[in-house]
């Protein structure tokens, strides 16, 4: 079961220090630039997450990052 997603995050420097926190907990990730989503005034970060995806979201907004959107990763 493929469990890849795209975690759009706020800036690039979230979306980096996010890269770094999950690595402290052994997941892998990619920043990556998001599509433009309707709406939004710009087109942002995302991280690309090729395993333990839902560990990854829990980690992160356990330690206060504002998730913007999720995605599966061929799609978003």
């Amino acid at each position: 079961m493929n469990e890849s997603k795209l975690i759009k995050l706020e800036s690039l420097t979230n979306a980096t220090k996010g890269r770094n926190l999950l690595l402290k907990y052994g997941i892998h990730s990619d920043i990556v630039k998001s599509p433009k989503i309707a709406g939004q005034s710009s087109c942002g970060y995302s991280l690309s997450v090729p395993y333990k995806s839902e560990a990854a979201l829990d980690i992160l907004t356990t330690h206060g990052f504002r998730i913007l959107a999720v995605g599966e990763s061929d799609v978003f």
